[in-house]
C-alpha cells in the first residue's frame, strides 16, 4: 500500500509522522494551484471598470459602468423575449388582452409564439427545463407578492392609450388588478397590471415628447 491509501483507512492515525508529511505536501500544493489560478485571470478591463459614485442629498451611493470606447452599430430594436410557464395563457393574454398579432415562429425546440403589435415584437417561449421552470414559479410568486411595490419604477413595458378609463373598466370586467398612478410630475395617469407570468405592464394616458419633461396640453 502506498502512503495516501494508509493516510486514508487509519483515519484515526492523525499523529503519524507520515501522514502529517502528506498532508502538509498535499496542502501546500493545493495553495500554490489556487493562487496560480486566480494569477491567471485577466486584469479588468477599462470599458468594465467601475467606481462608486458619492452619496448626496436624496440620492444613494450607486456604481457606474464607465469608459466605453465607443458604440455598438446598433441599426434597430428588434424584441423582447418572455420566457413563461404556459405559451397558450400568455398569447392568450397579449392577443386577447392587449391587442397583438401572432406572427411567423421558426420551428424552434421549445414551444412558444411570436406576436407582433404597436412597434414591436414579443417573443414567447415556454420555460424549457424542470429547473428553469421551478425557477420561473418562484418569481412570478415573488413578483406577485412584492412587485406592487415596485410599481411605477419597477421593470416594466408601458404602452399609450387614449381611453384610459376604457382599459379600466376592461381590466375590471376581467377580474384583473390595476394600480392606477398620477397625475406625475409629466402629467400622466397611468395604471399597472402583471402578465399571468408576473412582468408588469403600463398602460397610461400620455407620454411627454423626447424634448420635454411635461405631456403635450391634450
Amino acid at each position: 500500500r502506498d502512503v495516501g491509501s494508509s493516510c486514508l483507512i487509519a483515519m484515526s492515525s492523525s499523529s503519524n509522522p507520515t501522514c502529517l508529511a502528506a498532508g502538509a505536501a498535499a496542502g501546500a500544493a493545493a495553495t500554490v494551484l489556487v493562487l496560480a489560478l486566480f494569477r491567471r485571470q485577466p486584469p479588468l478591463s477599462d470599458h468594465i471598470r467601475q467606481y462608486a459614485v458619492r452619496p448626496d442629498a436624496g440620492h444613494p451611493a450607486r456604481t457606474r459602468t464607465i469608459n466605453y470606447p465607443q458604440t455598438l452599430p446598433i441599426t434597430s430594436i428588434e424584441h423582447t423575449s418572455l420566457e413563461v410557464l404556459d405559451e397558450e395563457r400568455a398569447r392568450a393574454f397579449y392577443v386577447g388582452l392587449l391587442g397583438f398579432k401572432e406572427i411567423v415562429r421558426p420551428d424552434f425546440d421549445t414551444d412558444g409564439y411570436w406576436l407582433q403589435g404597436f412597434g414591436i415584437k414579443v417573443h414567447v417561449a415556454k420555460a424549457p427545463t424542470t429547473e428553469r421552470v421551478r425557477y420561473r414559479k418562484e418569481e412570478a410568486a415573488r413578483r406577485e407578492m412584492k412587485g406592487w411595490e415596485g410599481l411605477p419604477t419597477g421593470d416594466h413595458l408601458a404602452f399609450l392609450t387614449d381611453n384610459l378609463e376604457g382599459c379600466e373598466k376592461i381590466l375590471q370586467e376581467a377580474g384583473i388588478p390595476y394600480k392606477k398612478v398620477g397625475p406625475g410630475p409629466q402629467g400622466a395617469v397611468q395604471i399597472f397590471f402583471f402578465d399571468p407570468d408576473g412582468n408588469a405592464i403600463e398602460v397610461g394616458d400620455c407620454a411627454p415628447p423626447v424634448d420635454s419633461k411635461y405631456c403635450a396640453v391634450r
